[in-house]
């Protein structure tokens, strides 16, 4: 047990000192969270308080609680059953050499059913890298039945229909998802 417990702090503030506090908090500031409220005390009232002081006296009294913001329910989407059924594809970019080298991009494949994992450190997520990652990952595993990617340039492509891909009910695809549709895997993307 600590020497110093039940004696009062040597930088304390005085029970008259607590009582305006509260006092001018209840007449002027009530509903203010505790930072707000010490800094217009400070400002209009010329009283320096810390913001946790004046929480724990607040709080002490019942004059303020903590509200909470509810979470967000998030309903989590069931993996996969099988390996293979989908694969996750993305590019981080990030300083990976911590200053010792030039930046680049770790790009990865996951398959969701098992989280097996597949990278390839490339300067950035381009087709070319995105490519020779899918191969490597068709070499070692075999054909995925779908990929999910986010939306950048290298997986999809944003422009209108062409007449021949509207006579054939085709979207526009990139180079990358060319090569998906011949393997027959579908894409599906991050919104």
């Amino acid at each position: 047990m600590h020497l110093g417990r039940g004696r009062k702090a040597d930088r304390g503030y005085g029970l008259e000192m607590r009582d305006k506090v509260l006092r001018v908090y209840g007449e002027r500031y009530r509903g203010f969270g505790p930072t707000l409220a010490s800094e217009k005390l400070l400002e209009e009232d010329g009283i320096r308080l810390d913001h946790e002081t004046l929480r724990r006296w607040l709080m002490a009294q019942g004059m303020w609680e903590r509200k909470r913001k509810p979470r967000r329910h998030r309903q989590r989407r069931e993996r996969r059953p099988c390996f293979g059924d989908l694969v996750q594809v993305d590019g981080s970019h990030h300083e990976w050499f911590e200053g010792r080298g030039p930046k680049g991009c770790l790009l990865s494949m996951v398959d969701d059913a098992t989280g097996i994992t597949l990278a390839l450190m490339a300067e950035e997520e381009t087709t070319e890298a995105a490519m020779v990652l899918l191969r490597e990952w068709i070499v070692t595993y075999g054909i995925p039945r779908a990929l999910y990617t986010d939306r950048k340039n290298v997986y999809i492509v944003e422009r209108e229909r062409r007449p021949e891909e509207i006579m054939a009910g085709r979207e526009p695809l990139s180079a990358f998802g060319k090569v998906c549709r011949k393997l027959g895997m579908s894409m599906g993307m991050k919104k």
